[in-house]
């Protein structure tokens, strides 16, 4: 008679199970579903006061599903503003269109994933005209009021850009949201030259960066 080793079977189902787990394991980690992700980008990434950008967006594992991006601007840092919703194509991929009015924190939430936050910078928009004979006008406009801010009227020269007067802004404006704020100013720059206004970082405080006029031939 032929004895069988004691423990010799149990041990034997013991190595079926784990072989037998291990079959399935690899099987059961692709019908897991993968964990959805999403990421944020913009186009530009600094915008003139008034100009659109574009936020753009990948969902993974790619799929059609609801994206809302929601943002905080720095001018309404307590302002409840309502999240943005816009559907990804069967790609994962979405876009947006938005009009940042100041410094703004951007994040895309899908599926319980948020990206991370994405800041867009915002420029003031600086405008300058000739109005007449040593005489010009400049226009800044943001939504808040830049009165009793200081902006620079300066000339190119062969070494870079000289200040030639220091205008001081009153407000002059405000609607829809847009504060304008400006002077109306003489300069006896003489003819020929090429004039600009820059309106400074530290004039222009913490929600926006600094911004110039387009180039003017006085």
């Amino acid at each position: 008679m032929v004895r069988r080793a004691a423990g010799y079977f149990p041990s034997m189902r013991r190595k079926s199970l784990i072989l037998v787990a291990l079959a399935i394991s690899p099987a059961a980690a692709l019908a897991a579903p993968s964990p959805t992700s999403v990421s944020i980008s913009a186009q530009p990434m600094v915008v003139t006061y008034g100009s659109e950008i574009t936020l753009s967006g990948m969902v993974t594992p790619a799929k059609a599903v609801k994206v809302q991006v929601s943002s905080q601007p720095c001018m309404k840092p307590q302002a409840r503003q309502e999240p943005l919703s816009v559907t990804s194509t069967a790609q994962g991929a979405w876009n947006a269109s938005v009009m940042p009015t100041s410094r703004t924190a951007y994040l895309a939430k899908a599926k319980g994933a948020d990206s991370p936050a994405l800041i867009v910078q915002v420029q003031p928009a600086v405008r300058l005209a000739k109005v007449g004979r040593h005489r010009f006008r400049t226009r800044i406009s943001a939504a808040q009021s830049f009165g009793g801010k200081i902006a620079l009227f300066q000339k190119r020269t062969s070494i870079g850009w000289k200040t030639v007067k220091s205008v001081i802004l009153t407000e002059l404006g405000s609607g829809g949201g847009t504060v304008v704020s400006g002077k109306t100013f003489r300069s006896g720059i003489r003819a020929g030259r090429t004039v600009r206004v820059l309106f400074t970082q530290h004039q222009a405080g913490d929600c926006y960066l600094a911004g110039t006029s387009g180039l003017l031939r006085n």
